[in-house]
């Protein structure tokens, strides 16, 4: 049952969290600190309050994710496991054809933003080879099986709060959307083999506000298309628009949700 005298805000770029009017805990911005997986303890008061996600891919467990996969080669070339780097990491190689896509997302879809649960924060580093040759899907999203809008047919999805990249540019857009009717917000743009901090905190009255690089950008986006009757999971799809392989890293993530 949700603890409804527990609200958050943002105070001088930090989260927050209040019951009633007494101060319960801070989250640093990723400005105060760059990696929030190192925040430790930010939800305290027990697990009945608060989801706290996260990992550095030191593993990858295929029970909890789904593999997201399309391969009009049908030759089984793409990649999507852990790869060789300190903290290890995520790695998502397309196969080389033309709208080939691979990614992973949760099984289940476990985040609501209905305005009965708090606010809701996730922040992921990632980077991609090729920024304007493929497109990336990285956040919350409702369960699919073709992400990329790329796709000749029934690409993209219908509800969720994300980063996207489409191909043939490697401008950056916030995205909240809910029954295929999206706002957005421009968040600049993705450089080829470039780590970048992206994320968004949404506010328990479905206000988002995206992050780059710790730094809030682009104005907050009204809760108008807020996806307020769908569950969502977290996923990270990358896709290629061309017919060469193309790769997204994700280094680590982090996702914070009240309960």
């Amino acid at each position: 049952m949700a603890n409804t005298s527990v609200h958050s805000r943002w105070e001088t770029q930090n989260l927050v969290f209040y019951s009633g009017a007494t101060r319960l805990k801070s989250i640093p911005s990723m400005q105060v600190s760059s990696n929030p997986l190192l925040v430790t303890n930010v939800i305290h008061p027990g697990l009945e309050w608060g989801v706290d996600d996260s990992s550095h891919f030191m593993s990858l467990s295929e029970d909890e994710w789904t593999l997201i996969k399309t391969d009009a080669g049908v030759d089984g070339a793409e990649v999507h496991s852990i790869g060789d780097a300190h903290g290890g990491v995520l790695v998502l190689t397309t196969n080389d054809a033309d709208e080939d896509e691979t990614g992973k997302q949760r099984d289940a879809e476990t985040i609501l933003l209905d305005g009965n649960h708090g606010g809701t924060w996730f922040a992921a580093r990632i980077k991609v080879d090729d920024a304007d040759k493929c497109e990336i899907l990285v956040g919350l999203s409702i369960r699919d099986t073709k992400f990329g809008v790329h796709h000749t047919a029934n690409g993209g999805v219908t509800d969720g709060v994300y980063i996207r990249s489409l191909h043939n540019t490697a401008a950056m857009l916030g995205v909240v959307e809910k029954d295929s009717a999206e706002s957005t917000v421009a968040l600049g743009n993705l450089a080829d083999n470039t780590w970048v901090w992206v994320g968004f905190y949404v506010d328990a009255d479905g206000t988002t506000q995206f992050q780059v690089n710790g730094v809030d950008t682009g104005a907050a986006v009204v809760a108008t298309n807020i996806p307020d009757d769908e569950a969502l999971a977290l996923a990270f799809v990358v896709q290629t628009g061309e017919a060469v392989a193309h790769t997204m890293l994700v280094d680590a993530y982090r996702l914070l949700a009240q309960m």
